[in-house]
């Protein structure tokens, strides 16, 4: 069965990573480390998201624009 968050995230388990990282710096009592965490932690990821949703568009084509039209890459109404 697909869990809620597959059909409005395309990439849940690096929304789980970022929300971690910045969940365990803060969980130190530092919202700056907080930030910077999850700033570090999103660079880190932008890459790779750009290089398997181009292996998923010229592997699926049009049923990964369709998909890739109706959800966000990682953040619910943002992006």
């Amino acid at each position: 069965m697909e869990h809620a968050l597959g059909r409005a995230l395309r990439h849940p388990s690096y929304t789980g990573t970022l929300v971690n990282k910045f969940g365990l710096a803060l969980a130190f009592g530092s919202w700056p480390g907080a930030t910077v965490a999850l700033a570090i932690a999103t660079l880190g990821h932008l890459p790779r998201i750009r290089v398997e949703e181009a292996e998923l568009r010229a592997g699926f084509g049009e049923a990964h624009a369709g998909y890739a039209s109706t959800t966000v890459r990682l953040v619910l109404r943002l992006w």
